[in-house]
């Protein structure tokens, strides 16, 4: 249980800000959630490994997220311990070909880090929202990117102690901290090539304007919604059923991209919800398969 004694042993250890009462609406690109008691914004490892190992030992209840790109949030309050991994915890150095940075580090300041230093590898990834830690534990990729081809170390912290991986499985949306348990990835290496500026530059110009041509960049949403299913392209098959536009509450299957799940201004987390189960329903009935999400649920 959370009372005043912890959150007063919280503030001791955590050097960086707390934050009461907090609108998770405010913290999530959906713009969606309710309000959260108490969050924690470390801003270095050793704060952040000895907050967790401090709530670990009491039993209290937390949750480790970074820029909320691709979390739908529950409607209601939420009691237990937030910490948010995003501009409070995001250095970034270069090294020669090595870009090492914290899990906080948003995916384009790192591209903006190799593109500073001439180094290719990231260009399709620039304009993939969220942190480094959620692309290294999702596997994101985009075009012709994809996280585990760049990523060379990664230091996390597994059931409260810190450990250094140098060899990582990776699948398709996965990476193998899924698997594990209270994993949290606090920091990555990536190791990339030498190239030459300007064509870093006009490879990350032209991503970003494919971007800005086929996806709903211009309403909250939480990116791409669902996996993909076999070999089916999922946002033409919801674009083939007739889906497109369709609307529950606030949220709304996106007319430019039908892969996007978008808030009109007003939706709320059990409008997306509900929004989901009509597609996967509608899908398995059309395709005889299953259709599974990428987006996280954060409930009570």
């Amino acid at each position: 249980m959370l009372n005043t004694k912890h959150l007063n042993n919280l503030k001791k250890i955590v050097h960086g800000d707390i934050e009461y009462n907090v609108s998770m609406k405010n913290h999530t690109s959906f713009r969606i959630g309710g309000i959260a008691r108490v969050v924690l914004y470390p801003r270095e490892m050793t704060d952040l490994v000895d907050a967790i190992n401090y709530l670990r030992r009491h039993n209290i209840r937390y949750f480790v997220f970074g820029l909320g790109t691709n979390l739908l949030v529950t409607d209601r309050n939420i009691d237990f311990v937030l910490i948010k991994l995003g501009s409070n915890f995001n250095h970034v150095t270069v090294n020669e070909n090595t870009i090492i940075a914290y899990a906080g580090a948003s995916v384009n300041s790192v591209c903006m880090a190799a593109y500073n230093n001439s180094l290719t590898g990231l260009e399709d990834a620039f304009g993939i929202p969220g942190s480094i830690g959620g692309a290294v534990y999702m596997n994101a990729s985009a075009y012709e990117y994809e996280t585990a081809n760049v990523v060379s170390l990664v230091v996390a912290l597994v059931d409260g102690k810190l450990k250094v991986y140098d060899s990582i499985e990776f699948g398709y949306r996965y990476s193998m901290f899924q698997d594990m348990e209270d994993a949290i990835i606090l920091q990555v290496e990536l190791k990339l090539n030498s190239g030459e500026k300007a064509d870093i530059h006009q490879r990350m110009q032209d991503t970003m304007r494919n971007r800005v041509d086929n996806q709903p960049l211009d309403k909250p949403s939480a990116g791409s919604v669902f996996r993909r299913c076999n070999d089916i392209i999922v946002s033409k098959a919801i674009d083939d059923m007739g889906m497109k536009g369709t609307s529950v509450g606030g949220a709304m299957i996106s007319p430019k991209h039908a892969g996007f799940i978008v808030n009109t201004g007003n939706a709320t987390c059990n409008d997306v919800q509900e929004l989901i189960q009509i597609i996967q329903t509608k899908f398995e009935d059309t395709y005889g398969a299953k259709l599974d999400t990428e987006i996280k649920y954060l409930g009570e």
